[in-house]
């Protein structure tokens, strides 16, 4: 709360002082907050070094992230924010005593500025200890910092709202991310934390900059997307269930993303280099210096350096008999390749079914090969032409001038001169629903299209499936990993967010606030902020049948989960079988739910565990811990000193845990994971398909699953490595579903 008339000497004498004259003592910075880490941390550190935070701390050492903002914490901020000292002037609110209130200075200065005029007008109100929603602090934003109006950034939940035009504005200036995606929204009637108003405060006053090494090229496949950067290094995000957006390391010239395999060409040795399925060849690139790669369906082409073209892969529709010509430019489509002669002929080869290796007569400027059609821009005028299949209306291009088209499944995408974004065809995954933007150039495949902003950045929308590929932009704060999927908890809203594998609903994540989130093999559970437990996905067992009651946290583990109740009572629900569900009477501290085994801390620190026991995974060790953690077939757990010991199943050496001393531990399938002291990673077990790679930088928290990792850096991203279904948009690219 504001200090009030009842601490009038202290906070007059002890607050005045530190915080009126911010900029000389408090600049020195206030850090060092006990009760922040990860994504705030930075933002936190950075605005108390500046002196902005200077008397609104919660307590001693502690900054409050998750608690709302009150007005009068808003306005010392932004004020602070703003100015460097605040002139004098007239009390203008009733509520607001400068004789006793020593943010009442800040007040009066915000309602001059005309950032804030107060809560009442008759009488003159500030109502100091109102907390401030999402969509008031976009209003306080813009008007402070003076962002202009933005395009309509694509949130879902803020029409009809007086907030929304500061709300695009927050997010084109790279203020927010909004709070949750699919859909994307902002939550403008959520109350503001203050973790959150730290991030947005320090956005805008760009001490945390954005990255400006942009894309120059961008590429869609299937269900993943590939950008080229300036600094001509490839970063590749999407569907990662064939390796097709582990992008290989190097400098290159070009990228072209396919079905499920990505191809592109090195920039100092010409060599064309593809990865990703290979089922049918299409990712064996032969010898030879190149100047373009095009990946399709099953088959991919590449322009050799002398004009000519060369196909490998799949050659069921004859995709691999390219024409004996010179050729500047090629584009595969899923079963079916064009290409551009020097005097802008076209020509197409390979699956012609519905008319879409028929090229019309024209000289054309560009051509891209879709599904079943193909689509070209005209030399002169730079009109849309398109042939072949037309369904849904996807070769029935529109009038007038562009200067970039691509063609997907059964839909076409192209920028108009004015740099505007025109899409047609099939829209039942909302692939035609561009975001305004000013774009250069656009890719499409499949039901997914993705746009080239003019600023370098990257935006994609659509993709049907794809939709719960869509790795979450925003940080995390908690990372669970499952079977085939993931989920994380969203630290700008404390939102659900779950990617990869949906065939029983387990990444289709309810939406609110929660406080805990697990991903199980096929299931899902989260604790809602009120404390009751949920569950998502597969039910065959009765795993996602959450009973009622209070819960601290929950797990979800193959087929049946486990919760901590309030109380400090265990309950398990789901498969019965090998007496999984035997939970243990007593109070603990933690529980964690593994393939068919749970394992959880007493009180006094003592672990047990109970199920199946066919490894010796449920044998409960001696000693006193800190947290456990249930795999697969095995169990590991963090000892009160930060040794780590693990028990059961000891196939691919992964009870075999490296000495030294560790903050978290999380046993997978296969292979098991730590963080050690200093923050670096650690993994050990089976070591393919590569989960157990161990990558560089300081972390949070880590959550070995199935065949993938994920893990939380200390800034908040987070970063998932091994074979994980998707791969996050990396810096300056987002996606709207």
């Amino acid at each position: 709360m504001a200090p009030r008339a009842g601490l009038r000497v202290a906070v007059l004498a002890a607050a005045a002082a530190a915080a009126l004259a911010f900029g000389a003592e408090a600049a020195s910075g206030q850090g060092g907050f006990s009760d922040v880490g990860g994504f705030h941390e930075p933002a936190v550190e950075s605005l108390a070094a500046e002196g902005v935070l200077a008397g609104t701390e919660c307590g001693r050492g502690r900054f409050c992230p998750g608690d709302p903002v009150l007005r009068w914490v808003m306005g010392v901020w932004l004020v602070r924010a703003v100015e460097k000292s605040i002139p004098a002037s007239p009390n203008r609110f009733a509520d607001a005593d400068p004789r006793f209130d020593w943010w009442s200075p800040y007040a009066n200065r915000l309602a001059e500025l005309e950032i804030g005029q107060g809560c009442s007008a008759s009488p003159p109100l500030y109502c100091p200890d109102r907390p401030v929603t999402r969509g008031q602090m976009a209003s306080f934003l813009v008007r402070a910092f003076g962002f202009g109006l933005g395009p309509a950034s694509g949130f879902t939940d803020t029409a009809g709202s007086p907030h929304a035009p500061a709300a695009d504005a927050l997010a084109a200036a790279g203020v927010t991310a909004g709070c949750g995606t699919n859909p994307f929204r902002f939550c403008p009637d959520d109350l503001v934390t203050r973790g959150q108003t730290a991030v947005m405060l320090a956005r805008a006053l760009r001490l945390d900059p954005p990255p400006s090494d942009g894309f120059t090229a961008l590429s869609t496949g299937g269900q993943h997307s590939c950008g080229l950067r300036a600094g001509r290094t490839l970063d590749c995000w999407g569907d990662n269930r064939a390796g097709q957006s582990e992008a290989a390391s190097g400098e290159f010239t070009a990228v072209s993303a396919g079905r499920s395999h990505t191809c592109a060409v090195r920039a100092e040795t010409g060599r064309a280099v593809c990865w990703g399925a290979n089922g049918r060849g299409q990712s064996n690139a032969p010898d030879g210096a190149f100047t373009e790669a095009a990946a399709g369906g099953f088959h991919s082409c590449g322009l050799l350096e002398g004009g000519s073209a060369a196909c490998w892969g799949d050659n069921q529709h004859r995709q691999l008999f390219a024409p004996l010509a010179k050729l500047v430019s090629l584009d595969a489509g899923w079963a079916h390749t064009c290409g551009l002669r020097p005097d802008g002929g076209a020509v197409c080869w390979g699956d012609d079914r519905f008319g879409q290796s028929t090229v019309p007569d024209g000289a054309f400027a560009s051509v891209s090969a879709g599904g079943s059609h193909t689509c070209g821009l005209l030399a002169d005028g730079g009109g849309a032409v398109c042939w072949g299949g037309d369904e849904y209306g996807q070769s029935d291009a529109p009038a007038g001038k562009f200067i970039s088209a691509a063609a997907g499944g059964d839909h076409t995408c192209a920028v108009r001169a004015g740099g505007e974004m025109a899409c047609w065809g099939d829209n039942e995954y909302g692939q035609l629903d561009a975001p305004d933007g000013s774009f250069t150039s656009v890719a499409a495949a499949g039901t997914l299209s993705c746009g080239l902003l003019t600023d370098g950045g990257a935006v994609c929308w659509g993709g049907g499936q794809a939709a719960h590929l869509a790795f979450p932009a925003e940080e995390l704060t908690a990372v669970s990993a499952g079977g085939s999927h993931t989920c994380g908890l969203l630290a700008d809203s404390g939102g659900v967010f779950c990617w990869g594998d949906d065939a029983a609903g387990q990444s289709n994540a309810p939406s609110g606030e929660f406080l805990a989130v697990s991903a199980g093999d096929s299931h899902s559970c989260g604790v809602r902020a009120d404390g009751g437990a949920v569950c998502w996905g597969d039910n065959g067992f009765g795993q996602s049948d959450a009973p009622e009651g209070e819960f601290l946290s929950v797990s979800a583990g193959e087929s049946h989960s486990c919760g901590l109740l309030a109380g400090g009572r265990l309950a398990c629900w789901g498969a019965s079988a090998r007496r999984r569900l035997a939970a243990p009477s007593g109070e603990f501290l933690a529980v964690s739910a593994g393939g068919s085994h749970s394992c959880g801390v007493r009180a006094d620190g003592g672990v047990v565990c109970w199920g199946d026991n066919g490894f010796g995974q449920s044998d409960d060790p001696e000693g006193v811990f800190s947290s456990v953690s249930a795999g697969g077939s095995h169990s590991c757990g963090v000892r009160a000193g930060g040794g780590v010991v693990c028990w059961g199943d000891d196939s691919q050496r992964r009870t075999e845990a490296p000495s030294g001393t560790f903050t978290a531990v999380s046993a997978g399938d296969q292979h098991t994971c730590g963080i050690r002291s200093q923050g670096g990673l650690v993994c050990w077990g089976r070591i393919g398909p590569r989960q157990a790679a161990n990558p560089p930088g300081s972390f949070t928290a880590v959550s070995a699953g199935d065949r993938h990792t994920c893990a939380i850096r200390s800034g908040g991203a987070a970063v998932c490595w091994g074979r994980p279904p998707v791969l996050p948009p990396p810096d300056g690219a987002s996606r709207r579903s």
